[in-house]
């Protein structure tokens, strides 16, 4: 019999088990610590925000990070900015558990759509997110600029 998945909000406690998960992530991108502590606390401090944990045998094995936004001109909806499963846990039913309990959580906010994103070459993602109901609605180039610091 598989093991059930267990879904939790994330606590400060979490820390190190989910920082530790970046490394299945991308392989080629250092995550800096103290960039992931500052927005992990900035997550856990604001009300709508969430970071979810999925737990195997006590161990968490993956997350999703979703929260509420309103664009002009678009209906509100619950975005999921990230969501990764272990490398060694896929296929398990995971990354099913975590989109059912995003999705829940759109319901209890009284959001109609669930958005997210996905990298161009995640071939395997795209495919779970279609079988679990989502569809493209386009492509975009993402751009970054750092500010200085005040």
């Amino acid at each position: 019999m598989a093991e059930a998945v267990s879904i939790a909000i994330a606590v400060a406690a979490d820390r190190e088990e989910l920082f530790a998960l970046f490394g299945d992530w991308d392989r080629s991108y250092a995550f800096d610590e103290g960039d992931f502590l500052d927005s992990f606390a900035r997550i856990l401090a604001d009300g709508k925000n969430r970071v979810l944990v999925a737990r195997l045998g006590g161990r968490i094995v993956g997350f999703l990070q979703c929260f509420p936004c309103v664009e002009l001109g678009l209906k509100p909806y619950l975005e999921i900015a990230e969501l990764l499963v272990a490398e060694g846990k896929r296929s398990r039913g995971v990354g099913k558990a975590l989109l059912a309990a995003a999705e829940a959580r759109s319901r209890e906010l009284g959001l109609r759509v669930v958005k997210l994103h996905s990298q161009t070459h995640r071939d395997r993602a795209h495919a779970f997110y279609e079988r679990e109901g989502y569809v493209r609605f386009k492509s975009s180039h993402f751009y970054e600029k750092s500010m200085p610091r005040v």
